[in-house]
């Protein structure tokens, strides 16, 4: 015999059928007359995050990496000129 559950659709966990909102996330679930949405978006949200921790990964290998040599370069080109400046 199948236990009657609500899920969530804005996390996709399962709650109590009598539950009015959900364990997980605390979003109001659907009321028992309107059939909840399909997860489709859970899948896209996960994407989208999937995307983000990728940029993060790569803009801190970066941070670390490549962008201390750009502002030593700068450094240096800013000092020089500071110290030498333009005679008009």
């Amino acid at each position: 015999m199948s236990k009657a559950v609500k899920i969530c659709e804005f996390c996709g966990a399962e709650n109590k059928a009598s539950a009015k909102f959900c364990n997980e996330c605390g979003k109001t679930l659907a009321v028992s007359g309107q059939p909840a949405k399909p997860s489709q978006t859970s899948s896209s949200k996960a994407a989208q995050a999937f995307g983000l921790e990728i940029v993060s990964l790569v803009a801190s290998i970066l941070g670390f990496t490549c962008l201390p040599f750009f502002g030593f370069i700068i450094a240096l080109v800013t000092g020089f000129m500071s110290a030498n400046p333009k005679e008009n």
